[in-house]
């Protein structure tokens, strides 16, 4: 059975405003407050102390172009792919603590302090995944607003992206919460 286009689009422009919106916040996050981020940047380990200050707004530069690029078709391909390998070393970066020992790290990706889980990695190659599917999928970047299934196909991606940034939101608040909830459950026993 062959999956309807216009099933293909609004699936592929759910998945662009979805990392647009994932990029976006994390960039902000980072944005509120460099510093903190730098210093998550140092915990992990990974760079050398002397460059964290010239990498930490490469990766806030990186994380914008990547949240508005997966909507432009001029760029969409490189925001994708972009998207796709910063996220595989953020979950390298991740993995490497976690193997260390280090979970309490924060891991410096947005919506407030949470640490580094194997979650976090999970999150991340499905995010990862998504971006080079997009990637090798040959998709508009955006439907045709002129059109009335342009239209149709706007506010499907809108109303479905919603839904599942809502779910990334709630992922992301238990995340943040994990730390608070096991010592409830320890405190319970």
């Amino acid at each position: 059975m062959n999956t309807p286009p216009l099933l293909v689009e609004v699936a592929a422009g759910v998945v662009r405003v979805a990392l647009a919106f994932v990029f976006a916040a994390a960039c902000l996050h980072k944005l509120r407050a460099p510093r903190r981020f730098e210093g998550a940047l140092r915990a992990y380990r990974v760079l050398p102390d002397s460059i964290i200050r010239w990498v930490a707004p490469g990766l806030m530069a990186a994380e914008a172009t990547i949240a508005i690029g997966v909507c432009l078709p001029a760029i969409s391909a490189k925001a994708l792919c972009g998207a796709g390998l910063l996220l595989v070393s953020y979950s390298a970066g991740i993995a490497l603590n976690l193997a260390r020992g280090r979970s309490q790290l924060d891991c410096g990706c947005g919506f407030g302090a949470q640490p580094i889980s194997p979650m976090l990695i999970a999150r991340n190659l499905l995010l990862t995944f998504a971006s080079f599917s997009l990637w090798l999928m040959p998709t508009q970047a955006w439907p045709d607003l002129s059109t009335s299934r342009g239209f149709v196909e706007a506010l499907l991606i809108l109303s479905a992206a919603g839904g599942l940034l809502l779910c990334h939101r709630a992922f992301e608040t238990l995340q943040s919460n994990r730390p608070a909830l096991e010592r409830l459950e320890v405190a319970g026993r």
